[in-house]
């Protein structure tokens, strides 16, 4: 249960969220086994008079829903099993403290921070009352705490948890010589799960040295290893894990890179042998190195990786998990530069024969699918959110590229994702104004000036002022030329006016410019021009 426990409760950092949000049971039936238990909670008329009894199924049941990332089942049977408790026991008690326990990191998987600290801290302090700080349970709360602290950016309270907990866990090691060998996997299993959480902490809060020490610190912890495949199996992953996380961020960056490797497939190869290539921890390795291999530019390796990942959540998880819209983007992202060669693919003016015709639109048609799938299930498990507008933003980009049958779709695409960003960030945000500038380049694409200059009117009317990029201030100015070579001077003037407005400089490009001639003879333009030389 060590990695569950890891990754499931020590993982505010997106680590395991890359792969799964919330590890899963290992059980296939673990969904029918919960259905059974609700069902008996639902028909057993006696458990109404057991408040207490009904209490324990609830708690027991919400809490491996919440695991799953089953939130909004969990919380109704966590609240209950709360509100249960409360009316029957007095505090300071064991049960309530599971309660707040189990809640807390519920708040904790809604990124609701604050009431995640709340809950937590109260567990925390009810679990060291009634057992003492080193006791298993409040150890756990102190854990949950440390990372939710950190999560919400509280570094101080998150550092002087965590180190705690190292604290009493490394306290253990000296129980190492007279330990049996089972004792001996479960203490550094613990110390392990202690280290890679300060580790993590410390990264994410720009403490590299911090960082740097913990991890030389695990490194040493390792050769204390009892030799066990299964704790081999997680040393080995551990290491990797950190490694993979820290190769770019410090001065030894290829050595770094290479133990990433090197681990990873000793990772890779033990888990294989233990528990098989269809196991849930097999497949978060497997995603971790499939991860690697992209960063490194091995696209055909990375594509092989996060397609079995994908297969196999599928198979047994379907659209359940909330990584699942993360494996088939980054399946999408490593198809395209990989078999599709990234940009070389587009900035061509498109196949040139009927077999490597065929062979784009296979590669292409794949990477919509796998995007199609991540937009569907983000909005299945988020709704509208940032999240899914990354995935449409991407799905766009894909269809953008399908010259030029799918342009029109794309422009919906865009619309959508913009219109989305409008409401939740106001309409002169950062990210709006990349969602402006994605629109702008597929009616670009479709030769639609027109309908540039009716959405850059859209946007003056409403007195909005952009801080478009430099690249489309060019871009204003390349559209300009196009409406004046057809006559619309006027739109032409408007379009060159946006682009000086944003900081375009280049006097001589507007005045030497064929299409431009026409202009010269306009006051607006000649305006204009005096406006940039003065």
């Amino acid at each position: 249960a060590f990695l569950t426990r890891l990754f499931r409760e020590a993982d505010p950092f997106g680590l395991a969220g890359s792969a799964f949000t919330a590890m899963p049971k290992s059980n296939p039936d673990a969904l029918t086994i919960l259905a059974r238990g609700e069902k008996y909670l639902a028909e057993n008329q006696s458990l109404k008079d057991r408040p207490l009894a009904r209490a324990t199924m609830l708690d027991t049941i919400g809490s491996v829903h919440s695991h799953l990332g089953h939130c909004d089942r969990a919380e109704v049977l966590l609240l209950e099993a709360w509100n249960l408790r409360k009316k029957h026991l007095k505090a300071p008690h064991a049960e309530l403290a599971t309660s707040l326990h189990n809640l807390g990191f519920l708040r904790f998987g809604q990124a609701r921070w604050k009431e995640a600290i709340t809950m937590l801290d109260q567990a925390f302090q009810m679990r060291r009352s009634l057992h003492g700080e080193q006791n298993p349970l409040t150890v756990q709360s102190m854990h949950q705490l440390g990372i939710a602290h950190s999560a919400a950016k509280n570094v101080e309270s998150a550092t002087r948890l965590l180190t705690r907990l190292v604290e009493i866990r490394t306290a253990r090691l000296k129980e190492l010589p007279t330990a049996t060998e089972e004792q001996k996997v479960e203490i550094f299993k613990k110390v392990a799960e202690a280290y890679i959480t300060r580790a993590l902490h410390y990264y994410r809060s720009s403490q590299k040295a911090a960082a740097a020490e913990d991890i030389s610190a695990f490194q040493e912890l390792a050769r204390l290893a009892p030799d066990n495949k299964i704790v081999q199996m997680f040393s080995h992953f551990l290491r990797a894990l950190v490694a993979a996380q820290f190769w770019r961020q410090f001065p030894k960056a290829d050595q770094q890179r290479e133990i990433a490797e090197k681990e990873h497939q000793k990772a890779l190869q033990l888990t294989e042998e233990v528990l098989g290539k269809d196991h849930y921890i097999y497949i978060w390795i497997e995603d971790r190195v499939a991860r690697l291999c992209y960063s490194l530019r091995r696209y055909s390796e990375a594509e092989d990786r996060f397609r079995h990942v994908a297969q196999v959540v599928e198979a047994r998880y379907g659209d359940r998990l909330a990584s699942v819209p993360d494996i088939h983007y980054s399946l999408a992202r490593a198809i395209i530069f990989g078999k599709g060669n990234g940009k070389r693919w587009y900035s061509k003016p498109g196949p040139v024969n009927e077999e490597q015709k065929k062979n784009w639109t296979a590669i292409w048609d794949d990477a919509e699918q796998q995007m199609r799938r991540a937009v569907r299930v983000s909005l299945k498990l988020h709704g509208e959110s940032d999240q899914v507008s990354r995935y449409r933003q991407y799905l766009g980009y894909v269809l953008r590229v399908r010259y030029p049958k799918k342009h029109e779709e794309a422009e919906a695409v865009f619309r959508k994702d913009l219109a989305y960003h409008i409401k939740a960030h106001g309409p002169t945000s950062e990210t709006t104004v990349e969602r402006w500038i994605s629109l702008l380049r597929v009616l670009r694409y479709q030769e639609k000036y027109d309908q540039i200059l009716k959405e850059v009117e859209g946007i003056l009317a409403e007195g909005h002022k952009l801080k478009w990029t430099k690249y489309q201030q060019a871009r204003f100015i390349e559209d300009a030329s196009n409406l004046a070579r057809k006559g619309n001077h006027q739109g032409a003037i408007v379009l060159i006016n946006e682009a000086v407005r944003a900081g375009y400089k280049d006097l001589r490009m507007l005045r030497s410019r064929k299409a431009f001639k026409p202009l010269q003879r306009r006051k607006d333009f000649q305006q204009l021009l005096r406006g940039m030389r003065n």
